[in-house]
């Protein structure tokens, strides 16, 4: 068998807070998701890689329509194309819109089901990007899920039970094929999750009326224990709601929230110890839905504006990880639009929105370049850690990347789907840094294989799929 060609690259890590701002999406065509029967509303985007999923839910008003329920098409080409639509769940199962979250081949829905004698939280997983999908697995009964995040093999699913008001943490550190309840006397109900290597993270929204503000929480030991909430919205007589929360692969985290109909937001980059000033990042005060994405250097808000249901969408974006921020933006000029979404990997950003079609309303995507910071280097890196390879799946070559915190012997190992050797990646003795290695897969044959960086310290293994 041909031994694949690699290439290794070390990234510099100076890192200087007085990066300058540099500006611009160079926007693609937009791209019609949805197929025109049941009415399409609350669109979700996950990005990872080259693959772009997106999941909406159809509507049906009538009780006759076809692609009603949970819905459900991805790209592997970064937003060239999309699958024709498929329906995950039919409207007669799935009680509400589902969640998603997704990590390399590896898709998760969480959705409210009632199916059979069942009612409450269930899940529906793809190990192959979305290619199949497994049968709902019941979660929790009587219980309703509020969000569901992932990272690595760890997946959790935030719930409340209908029933007596309690919340918890639906927990699986093994890409989601066992589950376990992690209910301690103090779980708050949050309404976005976001995970960092040392922790969990969420926010919610505390108070009522006038005086609600929104309260960060953390879990440093997968949910057992909590701390918070700190507040992080102003306290004043605005009522703040609708948070979003984001991380990226340094760990730093970005939440935005709807303060009286403005967009503002805050950032860690102490895994959440410390947060910058609240910054007013929309311009106007109509503002309603709002998403939020991280990634590199790049920090993007996304949300749609109510002027009577015809406001737009506004997008802003910071290629200085939020120190400041662009002029407003938008991925659309219709004004029937709402329900944005956004993600980001490398310099591609990824935006879905609903809107009205002639007498339908259907799911919209678009692509757009960001405009690259030369001026940017990520610090060095605190933690170990192995990135999914992109684009994933591929056909010839795909970028694997990593951290390595201290002088270490490094190893990055590739097996095949039996968990033999295939090839030995790197070996030997690296620096701190950040490094990227662009594998040429050569004659290796279509499949899932598993690539592994182990240092005396760290251990973890990713997986990516060979499509010829």
């Amino acid at each position: 068998m041909k031994r694949p060609s690699i290439l290794l690259f070390f990234i510099s890590t100076s890192f200087a807070l007085s990066q300058p701002q540099f500006c611009g999406i160079q926007w693609g065509d937009t791209y019609r998701v949805s197929l025109d029967s049941a009415l399409s509303i609350r669109p979700v985007l996950s990005v990872d890689g080259d693959t772009v999923n997106i999941l909406w839910f159809g509507l049906d008003t009538l009780g006759t329509l076809t692609n009603s329920g949970i819905q459900f098409s991805h790209s592997f080409d970064g937003g060239d194309s999309f699958s024709p639509e498929t329906t995950l769940i039919p409207h007669t199962n799935a009680l509400l819109p589902g969640l998603m979250s997704s990590v390399g081949s590896f898709v998760y829905v969480a959705f409210a089901a009632s199916i059979d004698t069942f009612y409450g939280t269930a899940l529906l997983r793809s190990t192959d990007a979305g290619l199949s999908w497994g049968t709902p697995v019941f979660l929790r009964p009587n219980a309703l899920p509020y969000a569901v995040t992932a990272a690595d093999s760890r997946v959790y699913i935030q719930f409340q039970d209908i029933r007596n008001g309690p919340s918890g943490l639906l927990a699986s550190s093994d890409h989601g094929a066992t589950w376990a309840a992690v209910t301690p006397a103090r779980a708050p109900r949050l309404d976005v999750l976001a995970l960092t290597r040392t922790r969990i993270h969420g926010l919610n929204v505390q108070g009522s009326g006038s005086s609600r503000e929104i309260g960060y929480f953390s879990s440093p030991d997968g949910g057992n224990t909590w701390f918070g909430p700190d507040i992080l919205s102003q306290e004043d007589t605005t009522f703040s709601t609708l948070p979003g929360l984001a991380t990226n692969e340094r760990g730093d985290l970005v939440a935005i929230w709807n303060d009286g109909g403005s967009i503002v937001g805050r950032i860690s980059r102490s895994d959440g110890s410390s947060w910058s000033p609240q910054t007013v990042i929309s311009g106007g005060k109509n503002a309603v839905f709002s998403a939020v994405a991280a990634a590199n250097e790049f920090v993007a808000a996304i949300w749609d504006n109510d002027f009577g249901g015809y406001g737009g969408i506004n997008l802003i974006e910071s290629s200085n990880e939020g120190l400041a921020y662009c002029p407003e933006n938008s991925p659309t000029q219709a004004t029937a639009v709402g329900e944005p979404s956004v993600g980001i990997f490398n310099t591609l950003l990824h935006a879905v929105w609903s809107e009205d079609v002639g007498a339908d309303k259907e799911i919209l995507y678009r692509r757009g370049v960001l405009t690259e910071n030369p001026d940017f280097a990520p610090g060095p890196p605190k933690l170990y850690a192995l990135k999914q390879n992109f684009p994933n799946p591929f056909n010839d070559a795909t970028q694997i990347a990593y951290d390595i915190a201290q002088e270490s012997h490094v190893t990055l190992v590739l097996y095949n789907v039996l968990g033999q050797e295939v090839s030995r990646l790197v070996d030997g003795v690296q620096s701190p840094g950040r490094y990227s290695l662009l594998f040429e897969a050569g004659a290796y044959p279509t499949g899932v294989y598993c690539y592994r960086l182990k240092t005396e310290f760290f251990t973890e293994t990713r997986k990516f799929i060979i499509a010829r």
